[in-house]
């Protein structure tokens, strides 16, 4: 059964959020509403800056969104902020979702709240 597999809650625990090509946020997960604090309400039509935490300059998203053009895809470690104000890091994985001409349309993002893990690590 799915409840004997180690992957399914892993996904499950995982935010996921879909933007257009713009970045502007289309759909949100349970998930992403438990992790950040911003209801689906609250982050549809908005951009992922809603949750930055101001922790990286524009040159690291940049960077970020040029991969994601060039090779279809970014991950990495980032710091986000929560709707209440807490800083938290985060393992954000990018997909470009292309058309049939290869055109990037929208964007696939899952987000993994790694706080545990770090402190964890610190200890």
């Amino acid at each position: 059964t799915d409840s004997n597999n180690p992957v399914v809650p892993i996904l499950v625990q995982e935010a996921l959020f879909i933007t257009d090509s713009n970045s502007v946020i289309l759909h949100v997960n349970e998930a992403f509403t438990k992790i950040n604090g911003y209801s689906a309400a609250e982050a549809v039509g908005q951009t992922p800056f809603l949750f930055s935490s101001g922790r990286h300059d524009g040159d690291f998203y940049t960077a970020m969104r040029n991969q994601v053009i060039s090779t279809g895809a970014w991950q990495g470690e980032i710091w986000n902020r929560r709707k209440n104000g807490e800083d938290y890091p985060a393992w954000l994985t990018i997909t470009a979702i292309k058309d049939t001409d290869g055109i990037a349309r929208h964007l696939l993002a899952t987000l993994a709240d790694i706080s545990e893990q770090k402190q964890a690590a610190v200890n």
